[in-house]
């Protein structure tokens, strides 16, 4: 008989696919104690998920800590819920998320909640006041800097270019007379965006063996297969004296395409004098909030001239509006948001000219248009509209790395124990896993979703088990 492995974390998801993410870890040591904690805690967004949402499928009071990558409501939107079932615990998450930028995206979110409950005659999954609660836990905590949720545990954040405020995760289970286990959760990772790149791993965590639990959702696409093509096409709608409505998410996308705007007023595509209107509450709070982070200079000045925040009441004048403008409004998919206002018009004018600059998931209004030809009628907002307008769909302002970049950050370790593969469709973790197992050759690969569990020690997978929630 072998001796019984008494040191080792346990860990599980509760998400399957790309939203909604919730990841739980349970450390037990050599002295029988067991820490729990939680790294991030989302809402789903795909419609075949939705009913998730309202569930929590473990104790929330057994929950020691909580960690957060990044402040989408993907990763946090459940926050609430976790407190409002009775989690009490502290929620630990970079500077800049706590003090800036979660509490605009929890409130947005219950927003939503609240209007689609009213809709369905049915009770929010959570109130204000939960929102309200939930920030009363949530502490800051500086980059590179090694600190201790409780005792044996040791956790450091990185700096994470998805979007401002984004880490990646180090988790450090020590105990005298045993090896480390050492956890890296990317959360959704990449190493750029339009304002800053991120800094390397420091070769003190490079050269720790490690297990990796790493997002996957570009996992099938490279790099050279993203063409900046934005801004000759819209250059050229510009030209062609064409209306332009720009869908873009709030966080991130919108102050994204808001300088690149401004970029090409500076190289003389865009004049000066076409008006340029943002609209979309969230997206407006929190292109007020972009200076206030201290991560770039160029977060400091990104705005382009000519630019107007719009308040609901002057919708329909801009539309009904005779010059040339540029509207930059949410949903980034169009299926929600000031975009179901706009889009009805410009779908049905031949002077128009609209762009999803971003993911658009399937069944979303962004996707539906994807097949529909030109003249084709669809239905937004309750408006039956033929569709006229030139649409474009973009991917290279893409938050998400791709699997070349991916596979870089994995490259730079030199003793990977296991990669943990989350975030994703089926087809493209499974893909990905591939590729991991060829060009980075761990000890092993896995597949963490909500159909198995995996228990990791100091030297990597030590087995897993089928979850009781599949």
């Amino acid at each position: 008989m072998g001796k019984k492995i008494k040191f080792y974390a346990d860990i599980m998801a509760f998400n399957s696919k790309v939203t909604g993410s919730r990841t739980l870890c349970s450390i037990r040591f050599p002295n029988d104690e067991h820490v729990k904690f939680l790294v991030d805690c989302g809402m789903f967004h795909e419609k075949e998920n939705a009913w998730l949402n309202g569930k929590l499928e473990f104790n929330p009071e057994s929950i020691d800590f909580a960690l957060i990558t990044h402040s989408h409501v993907d990763h946090i939107g459940s926050l609430p819920l976790l407190v409002k079932r009775g989690y009490r615990g502290p929620i630990y998450t970079s500077s800049d998320v706590a003090n800036f930028l979660m509490r605009p995206a929890l409130m947005d979110c219950q927003s939503v909640l609240a209007d689609t409950a009213r809709i369905k005659s049915m009770p929010p999954i959570y109130s204000d006041k939960d929102v309200n609660n939930t920030m009363r836990l949530v502490q800051g905590v500086p980059m590179l800097e090694e600190w201790s949720p409780v005792e044996n545990v040791k956790v450091t954040f990185f700096q994470n270019a998805h979007v401002p405020g984004a880490v990646i995760i180090l988790v450090r289970a020590i105990y005298r007379g045993y090896g480390a286990i050492n956890l890296l959760f990317t959360g959704d990772y990449n190493d750029k965006n339009t304002f800053f790149k991120a800094r390397k791993l420091p070769t003190r965590v490079t050269s720790l063996p490690i297990t990796i639990i790493e997002e996957a959702t570009y996992g099938t696409t490279d790099s050279s297969e993203c063409q900046p093509l934005f801004e000759e096409k819209l250059a050229t709608a510009i030209n062609q004296k064409k209306d332009v409505l720009l869908l873009a998410y709030s966080f991130g996308r919108t102050q994204e395409i808001l300088y690149k705007l401004k970029c090409m007023q500076n190289k003389g595509l865009i004049p000066e004098d076409i008006p340029i209107y943002l609209d979309g509450k969230l997206g407006m709070k929190y292109t007020k909030i972009y200076p206030k982070l201290d991560i770039s200079e160029r977060m400091k000045d990104f705005l382009p001239e000519n630019i107007n925040f719009v308040s609901k009441h002057e919708r329909e004048s801009i539309i009904e509006s005779k010059g040339q403008k540029i509207i930059v409004t949410s949903s980034g998919t169009g299926s929600y948001g000031p975009a179901q206002t706009y889009l009805p018009h410009f779908l049905a004018k031949r002077n128009a000219y609209l762009a999803f600059t971003g993911y658009t998931p399937k069944n979303t209004l962004g996707d539906k248009l994807k097949e529909m030809p030109y003249g084709s009628t669809i239905k937004v907002g309750g408006i039956v509209v033929k569709i006229f307008a030139k649409i474009d769909y973009f991917n290279e302002f893409s938050a998400h790395a791709k699997a070349d970049t991916l596979l870089n950050l994995l490259k730079q370790f030199k003793s990977v124990n296991m990669v943990l593969i989350n975030h994703g469709e089926e087809d493209t973790k499974v893909a990905y896993a591939e590729r991991v197992k060829e060009e980075v050759k761990p000890k092993m690969v896995g597949i963490l979703d909500r159909d198995y569990w995996f228990r990791i020690d100091q030297y990597g997978f030590v087995r897993n088990g089928s979850t009781k929630f599949v």
